[in-house]
């Protein structure tokens, strides 16, 4: 008998590899339902300290709608824990699928037993242990625990009672230096892990105010409270830690010390490997140039740059993240184009602005709007719901294409081409006839008389020793007129004859 092809399990090689997967008991946490699962598991989890026998069915609901009571109010709480919005018998089914709680029933005593619901729910300790580490993080809102604050002091005075007791044989005080040592290494680390993780967090994307509120606190909670620590007392634990050679010998005396003469080999294994491990977690923190207590120390030094670099940023922009700064420097372009149409163009460069696209829509002919009537007083034109919703695809015959402006760019470049040409030869008209009177220059062209207009403009600016003196408007050009009295120039131009002054006209390059 062969199975169909659709039957065959999928096999994850990535779960045949050993690799950690998904973890069941955390369903309850999302979808629509968590606040129900969450309520039901909160319950749970508070009255297993109150009874190792579980809660029973018939007093669940009581229990719920207490908490509820609690959280929302009376009213609320009735309304949210109704039998068309709360289904306990199916969320309780659940549960149990997701492996959150063990039920079991209670032995029947009565006849009246029989027919009632003698469940019993009790969380699992994986989801117990879950749950607990939810209210922790929500509680703490991520802060480090203040044990952490004297962790180092703590560890470098225990490591010297540590091995006093262990040098005069007093194993069971060792051993509770010891212990001391590694409840306060796991909050430590802890802590540190915390901090981290909110520098990591802070550091990510654009600052906003929140985010350097959240690095000030992290550097100054480092820094005020347990960085100073770490620098001071490294130094002898480094130093205790380096010297602490123990046998096996003497590692397994101190498991047993804790355990009892009657451990298991297993245990005592188990415990020796902890201690191991303690140790060498501290040497992995506090020895080396690259331990884990000087790499803190430089992280957290890296990111008084990035949090000055954030505090003005903020006040830059007044609190709020912009892009006023690139605006500013779009507006300022725009503002140095030579005219509208290169101003227009650097706009819809930068907001990628493309030309309108005119639908092809027939109206009927009406007398009160003539060729030339404007666009803000002509009536509008009705324009077909399809034409609204698909645009340009909805009408018949060939799709439309993107507008052809390749020949208006090179119209555009051969005109550009030619004013500087033009610009150039006036130049050199220009500067061909300086430290000469103007009445001797004879006859200028378009581009010699704009240029010489502007140049005289510009040489309006300054006076000493009777003449007149300045520099371009593009500081490429310093200019000198020397007027001679009594005397007129004519200067005959394309569009007529320029009559002025008459003076010694002279131009220099800067």
């Amino acid at each position: 008998m062969t199975r169909a092809v659709d039957e065959v399990p999928v096999i994850d090689q990535w779960l045949l590899a050993g690799m950690p997967g998904g973890v069941r008991e955390a369903n309850y946490l999302v979808g629509e339902l968590s606040a129900q699962y969450r309520l039901i598991v909160d319950v749970l989890l508070d009255e297993q300290s109150h009874s190792l026998t579980g809660v029973a069915r018939d007093d669940l609901p009581s229990l719920l709608a207490t908490r509820a009571a609690d959280l929302t109010g009376a009213d609320t709480a009735s309304k949210l824990l109704a039998e068309e919005a709360f289904d306990l018998d199916a969320r309780m089914d659940r549960l149990r699928r997701w492996a959150v709680v063990e039920v079991w029933q209670d032995r029947a005593l009565t006849e009246a037993d029989f027919v009632r619901n003698r469940d019993r729910y009790q969380l699992t300790p994986r989801a117990a242990a879950l749950h607990r580490f939810v209210r922790d993080a929500e509680a703490t809102g991520g802060r480090a625990s203040t044990t952490a604050i004297l962790a180092p002091p703590v560890i470098a005075a225990r490591l010297i009672d540590f091995r006093v007791a262990l040098d005069a044989g007093r194993l069971e005080e060792a051993e509770q230096a010891w212990a001391q040592i590694e409840i306060t290494l796991r909050d430590m680390a802890t802590a540190a892990g915390i901090w981290q993780a909110q520098m990591a967090s802070a550091l990510a994307g654009a600052p906003t105010r929140e985010k350097v509120t959240t690095l000030r606190d992290t550097l100054l909670a480092y820094v005020e409270v347990w960085g100073a620590g770490v620098d001071v007392h490294s130094g002898a634990i480094a130093s205790a830690t380096d010297e602490l050679e123990l046998d096996a010998h003497t590692w397994r005396a101190l498991a047993l010390a804790r355990l009892g003469s009657d451990a298991d080999d297993a245990t005592v294994d188990h415990v020796v490997g902890e201690h191991l491990a303690t140790l060498a977690v501290l040497r992995s923190w506090f020895s080396g140039a690259s331990g884990q207590g000087r790499r803190l120390r430089r992280q957290v030094r890296d990111i008084i740059t990035d949090l000055v670099r954030g505090d003005r940023t903020l006040l830059h922009v007044g609190g709020a993240v912009s892009r006023r700064a690139d605006l500013l420097r779009v507006a300022a372009v725009i503002e140095r184009a030579d005219d509208d149409g290169a101003g227009w163009d650097v706009w819809c460069r930068t907001t990628g602005l493309f030309a309108c696209r005119h639908l092809s829509v027939a109206c009927e002919p009406r007398s009160d709007v003539g060729p030339r009537t404007s666009f803000w007083d002509a009536p509008p034109a009705p324009v077909e719901a399809r034409i609204r919703a698909q645009g340009h695809r909805a009408l018949v015959g060939t799709p439309s294409r993107i507008p052809d402006y390749s020949a208006g760019r090179r119209e555009a470049r051969r005109r550009a081409a030619a004013s500087r040409q033009a610009l150039h030869e006036a130049e050199a008209g220009i500067r061909s006839r300086s430290g000469r009177p103007l009445s001797d220059w004879g006859a200028l062209g378009d581009a010699e008389c704009d240029l010489l207009l502007e140049l005289l403009s510009a040489a309006r600016s300054l006076e000493a020793d009777g003449s007149r003196f300045g520099t371009s408007f593009d500081g490429r050009w310093h200019v000198r007129v020397t007027p001679i009295d009594g005397e007129s120039a004519v200067i005959v131009t394309p569009d007529g004859s320029l009559v002025c002054g008459n003076g010694v006209f002279e131009v220099v390059p800067t």
